[in-house]
């Protein structure tokens, strides 16, 4: 019991520490990465989802607090897309394989980038009224979309190699849900 609750201490803050300490003092074009999001979407497919929902609560939390953000969206923001992620797993997708994951991962990128634009476009259309800050956030979103989705689909893969590696869960590109 005690050594569960040490890995997911863990886990938790090696995740948290790498999305707001180092993250955002990366080159220009790698701070676009979420770390919190891919690893909240790879324990949603390989484990269990409330593990994912709870360390969503946690991750979202942590990344609120240094967020400039108003308290609470990011922890929405990661629960609406773990909610949608899971829709996906249920209802569509019939396995848990690597392809699921990748396209999970893209989806869900997705979802939290245009719940993140969302948020943001609205904090700054009831805070100024300027268009203009507005629509240069658009382009500059825009732009950062592609990159943002190539490195949590390269981060997702280097979480799976390292799962597979290290776990007897995976056959091939299944990954065993019957193992707990």
């Amino acid at each position: 019991m005690i050594k569960k609750f040490l890995k997911h201490t863990l886990i938790i803050t090696i995740v948290a520490l790498l999305q707001v300490a180092i993250l955002p003092n990366l080159a220009n074009k790698l701070n676009n990465l979420d770390i919190v999001l891919v690893v909240l979407i790879f324990i949603a497919v390989v484990y269990k989802f409330y593990f994912s929902v709870i360390y969503g609560l946690i991750l979202g939390f942590f990344v609120d607090i240094y967020s400039s953000l108003p308290f609470g969206v990011s922890v929405l923001c990661y629960l609406l897309t773990l909610y949608f992620v899971y829709l996906i797993l249920q209802k569509l997708l019939t396995n848990k394989s690597f392809y699921a994951l990748l396209g999970v991962t893209f989806i869900g990128t997705l979802v939290s980038n245009l719940l993140f634009y969302f948020f943001k476009i609205s904090i700054y259309f009831f805070g100024t009224k300027d268009y203009l800050i507005i629509k240069n956030y658009s382009i500059i979103s825009l732009q950062n979309i592609p990159w943002q989705i190539s490195l949590n689909l390269f981060f997702a893969l280097l979480l799976f190699i390292g799962f597979h590696l290290g776990s007897t869960r995976f056959k091939a590109v299944f990954i065993d849900t019957t193992k707990t």
